[in-house]
């Protein structure tokens, strides 16, 4: 079964139903699952039923325990509006066809952090 984790502001959290993000604070998703139960074919990802494609390929690795795990990142950066948030799922298939998910809902909340500056020319007119 995969594991959904946040990162954000370099802190790791486990997800499991939904979760609040300030406007403008970027943060990663990690879809994580462990090799235990045969080699997996493909991660996906679909944000409110829309398939989705991270911008980086999938990984493998090893935790202290000695297990092998693959992993998938989805970067969401700046989200500003309430559609940057929504249901988001990690889906992933095994090389016998099987699936297994996990879902967050990911609310976008709070004012923004991005920063507007307003620039002004004085001139002096004689």
């Amino acid at each position: 079964m995969p594991q959904l984790s946040l990162v954000q502001g370099g802190e790791r959290m486990s997800l499991t139903d939904s979760r609040d993000v300030d406007r403008g604070d970027s943060f990663l998703l990690y879809c994580n699952v462990t090799l235990d139960v045969g080699p997996v074919s493909m991660i996906t990802w679909e944000k409110n039923g829309v398939i989705v494609v991270p911008k980086f390929s999938d990984k493998t690795g090893t935790d202290s325990e000695g297990n092998r795990y693959v992993y998938s990142v989805l970067n969401v950066t700046d989200p500003e509006q309430e559609e940057d948030g929504g249901d988001y799922v990690c889906t992933v298939r095994n090389h016998m066809g099987q699936e297994n998910n996990a879902s967050v809902e990911i609310r976008i909340t709070g004012k923004s952090t991005s920063r507007y500056y307003f620039m002004a020319s004085l001139v002096h007119l004689r």
